[in-house]
């Protein structure tokens, strides 16, 4: 799992979060991110370090709360939907659901 953790602190400190965050919706550093995170086992049976679900959890609702702003520049909010829903997926897939 730190893999994982160093996959999201690296989208989130000049990744795709980091240009999402200023009105930037980078293809490339999306692709790399949810090939990434599909790459990951759901994770089963296990303690998980709290830096990792923090970063994790965080992901729906940041995505949200900055998808207006990605529309005002003139993004597509269907591609922004999907991508949301996208990452929602993977988020679940990877925490399970309770």
């Amino acid at each position: 799992m730190k893999e994982l953790k160093l996959v999201l602190e690296s989208a989130w400190d000049d990744g795709f979060f980091y240009d999402y965050r200023y009105g930037d919706l980078n293809r490339a550093k999306y692709d790399i991110l949810i090939d990434s995170l599909r790459s990951f086992p759901k994770i089963e049976n296990s303690t998980i370090n709290s830096d990792l679900v923090r970063y994790l959890w965080f992901i729906p609702t940041f995505l949200q709360d900055n998808k207006a702003h990605l529309i005002e520049r003139g993004y597509s909010e269907i591609e922004l939907k999907v991508i949301c829903e996208e990452l929602f997926n993977e988020c679940v897939r990877i925490l399970g659901l309770p």
